[in-house]
C-alpha cells in the first residue's frame, strides 16, 4: 500500500498526541518518530500516569499499549472514554494479548496496531484516523452553517463507520487466519465449513440474508482455538482424553469472544452449539434435538464431513461416498435425518481438495512435525511415528524392506560408564546410520536401545563391529515385509521377542 506522507502530515500538523508505553527505550524512540507528524506528543509509562495526564489537558489521539503495570491501557481507556466517548483511541498489542485485543474491539476503539509494528500499517491507520479528525472538525463548522451540508457530511461519518465495521470485520478474520495457519491440516477448514453449511441451507430455500448468517457463522466457529495450545491443537495424532477434554473448550471459548462483539453477538449462539449431537451427547451443554439451533445442527453436519474427507496422519480421509454414507447411518443419532438427507444431496456436488493433510511441508511445520514425533537426543523418529508408518504401510504398501538394529548389553555399558555416557553412544550411532542410508530413508530410535530403518530399495551393510570397542555387540535383522507384514508397534515388539 502507497502512503501519502504529504497527506499524513497534512492531517496531524495540528492534532495532539498522548502515547503510552511502558517500555521506556521504545517510548523514547517511537515518540521521536510521532514528534514529526503530529503538533505536540506528551508521553506516559502506565496507565495512572496518562490518565493525570489526560484530566490535564485534551488530546487529539490516544496510543497506548494494553500491557501495562499499575493500569493496563484497556482499562485506561474505559476511564479516558467516560471522560470523552468520541476519544480517539488506538491500541498497539502482542499476539499473545489476543484475548484484551478483543476485548478493545468490543470498545469500539478505532485502530489496532499488532505489535511488533509494521509501518505501513501503522501509517495506514494514522492516515485514516487524520481523516477522520479533519472530518470531525469540518462537521463542527459545518453544524454552525449550512444544513445540506451538514447532511452531506452525515453521510460521510456513515461511511466511516462501515469501514471502522470493516476494521472489526479484518481483525476478526485475522484471527481466524492465525488459527489456520498453525495447522496444515486446519487451513482452509472454516472456509469449507462455511460453504457446505452455506450450500445445506439453501436448499431448504432461505433468503439471501439467511445465507450470509451461517455463512459468517461457519468461518467464525473455530475461533476460540486461538486459546487452545499448541501441544493439544497442533499434536498430529490422536487426543487424549484429557486433551480431549480441553479442546473441548474452544466452543465455549469461540461464543465468549464473538459474544463480546456487537456486529457478532447473534452468531455466537450458533458457534457455541456446533458440536452439540441429536441425541443429546455433544458438548459444551449437552442439548439434543430441536434444541439444538438449526444453523448449529446444520454446521455440525458440515464440520464432520469436512473432518471425513481431509486427511491425518493417522487417519486416512474417506472419499466423498463413503463420507456421505457414514453420515447417513448417524441419522437421528448426531445428526437430525431430515437435515442428513438434505446435506447428502447437496455435498454429493462437492470437489474435495486431496492435497490438504497433516504433511509438513515448509520448513517450520517440519520443526513443528519434529515436536511430536522425533527422538529429542538423537533427532531420529521415535515410535509414535514408527506405530504410524508401520499401520498405514499395511494399508498402503510403500516400505519392502525394514532392517532392526538391536544393542546388546547396554544396559551393562549405561550402569558402568554412566547415563551420560550412554546417550552420546546413541547419538554417535544414530549419526552413523545416516551415514548408510540416503537422506529421506526413515529411520528410527525405539524401546531406549535400538534402531530400525524403513527402506524401499535394498538393504544396507551396516558394521556389526561399529560398537565393538565399547563391548556393545550388533545383532542386525533384516525383514522383507512383503513377504512378513508388520502392520504396528505391537506387532514388531512381539516379531523381536519371538525371534530374537
Amino acid at each position: 500500500m502507497q502512503i501519502d506522507s504529504r497527506k499524513l502530515k497534512e492531517y496531524l500538523l495540528n492534532c495532539t498526541l498522548l502515547y503510552v508505553e511502558d517500555e521506556v527505550a521504545l517510548c523514547e524512540l517511537t515518540a521521536k518518530m510521532f514528534e514529526r507528524m503530529f503538533k505536540s506528543v506528551d508521553t506516559a509509562h502506565n496507565g495512572v500516569e496518562a490518565l493525570e495526564l489526560y484530566k490535564q489537558k485534551s488530546y487529539d489521539v490516544v496510543i497506548t499499549d494494553i500491557a501495562m503495570p499499575k493500569l493496563n491501557g484497556l482499562d485506561m481507556s474505559k476511564k479516558i472514554l467516560e471522560i470523552n466517548p468520541e476519544q480517539i483511541i488506538v491500541i498497539t498489542s502482542a499476539y499473545s494479548d489476543s484475548k484484551k485485543l478483543l476485548e478493545s474491539i468490543s470498545l469500539g476503539l478505532d485502530g489496532y496496531l499488532i505489535k511488533p509494528i509494521d509501518m505501513q500499517q501503522m501509517y495506514a491507520t494514522l492516515i485514516k484516523i487524520g481523516a477522520s479528525l479533519q472530518n470531525k472538525k469540518e462537521n463542527e463548522y459545518y453544524k454552525k452553517n449550512l444544513e445540506g451540508i451538514i447532511e452531506k457530511k452525515v453521510l460521510e461519518n456513515s461511511l466511516l463507520q462501515e469501514e471502522k465495521f470493516k476494521n472489526y470485520e479484518d481483525t476478526i478474520l485475522a484471527l481466524v487466519n492465525m488459527v489456520e495457519i498453525r495447522d496444515s491440516y486446519t487451513s482452509g477448514h472454516s472456509l469449507r465449513v462455511a460453504k457446505y453449511s452455506e450450500m445445506i441451507l439453501k436448499e431448504f430455500g432461505a433468503e439471501e440474508k439467511e445465507l450470509d448468517t451461517i455463512y459468517q457463522a461457519g468461518i467464525l466457529h473455530d475461533i476460540g482455538k486461538i486459546a487452545i495450545p499448541d501441544s493439544i491443537l497442533l499434536k498430529p495424532n490422536a487426543l487424549t482424553g484429557f486433551e480431549f477434554s480441553l479442546m473441548k473448550k474452544h466452543a465455549i471459548m469461540s461464543y465468549e469472544i464473538l459474544n463480546q462483539i456487537p456486529m457478532y453477538k447473534d452468531l455466537s449462539i450458533y458457534v457455541k452449539h456446533h458440536h452439540e449431537r441429536f441425541n443429546g451427547s455433544g458438548y459444551p451443554d449437552g442439548l439434543k434435538g430441536d434444541e439444538i439451533p438449526l444453523y448449529s445442527q446444520i454446521m455440525a453436519i458440515a464440520d464432520t464431513f469436512d473432518a471425513m474427507t481431509t486427511s491425518r496422519i493417522y487417519k486416512p480421509r474417506k472419499n466423498k461416498e463413503d463420507a456421505i454414507e457414514e453420515l447417513k447411518t448417524l441419522s437421528n443419532i448426531s445428526f437430525s435425518k431430515q437435515l442428513v438427507d438434505v446435506a447428502t444431496k447437496v455435498l454429493l456436488d462437492v470437489e474435495i481438495n486431496i492435497e490438504v493433510n497433516q504433511n509438513p511441508i515448509t520448513e517450520f511445520e517440519e520443526q513443528r512435525f519434529s515436536f511430536f514425533y522425533k527422538d529429542k537426543l538423537t533427532g531420529l523418529y521415535n515410535s509414535d511415528y514408527l506405530d504410524l508408518v508401520l499401520n498405514k504401510n499395511s494399508q498402503k504398501f510403500e516400505n519392502r524392506y525394514m532392517t532392526i538394529v538391536l544393542l546388546r548389553n547396554f544396559n551393562q555399558f549405561n550402569k558402568e560408564n554412566s547415563w551420560e555416557k550412554g546417550d552420546s553412544l546413541l547419538v554417535t550411532f544414530a549419526e552413523y546410520l545416516k551415514t548408510v542410508y540416503k537422506e529421506g530413508t526413515k529411520i528410527f530410535r525405539f524401546r531406549g536401545d535400538d534402531f530400525l530403518v524403513l527402506n524401499n530399495e535394498s538393504f544396507s551393510k551396516i558394521k556389526e563391529d561399529f560398537l565393538e570397542d565399547f563391548n556393545i555387540p550388533i545383532e542386525v535383522v533384516n525383514i522383507d515385509l512383503e513377504a512378513n507384514p508388520i502392520s504396528g508397534y505391537s506387532k514388531l515388539n512381539d516379531y523381536i521377542d519371538l525371534n530374537h
